[in-house]
């Protein structure tokens, strides 16, 4: 009896599971850590710096992670109570970059921190 065929991973589930790996290689390359603190972030800095044009970012790299998060649909980041990286969509991720970001700057005005 013939075996039934199984589904074919989407574009974006191939995405989803290459931009985690590349993300641990980038990690354990530069950082010697299977996931940096921060990785997510530093990555995504270095995505949004390469976009403005930034002369001394890795356009490879950068690239890569671009191409892949638009791909994917979303991003990979760190889980403390899952104890591993989640998949989060990318409206989610944006979101949540923009009030890292803006409580970033509020901290860096902030007299008393």
């Amino acid at each position: 009896m013939a075996k039934p065929k199984s589904k074919s991973p989407s574009e974006s589930e191939i995405a989803r599971h290459t931009l985690l790996r590349v993300m641990r290689d980038w990690s354990e390359d530069a950082y010697a850590a299977g996931w940096m603190s921060g990785l997510e972030i530093t990555i995504w800095n270095m995505v949004q710096k390469w976009k403005d044009g930034d002369p001394k970012v890795g356009e490879l790299d950068a690239a890569m992670f671009s191409y892949l998060h638009e791909k994917a649909k979303g991003w990979w980041v760190w889980d403390e109570e899952a104890g591993h990286p989640v998949f989060i969509p990318k409206k989610t991720w944006i979101s949540m970059y923009a009030e890292l970001e803006k409580a970033l700057k509020e901290q860096a005005n902030d007299p008393s921190a």
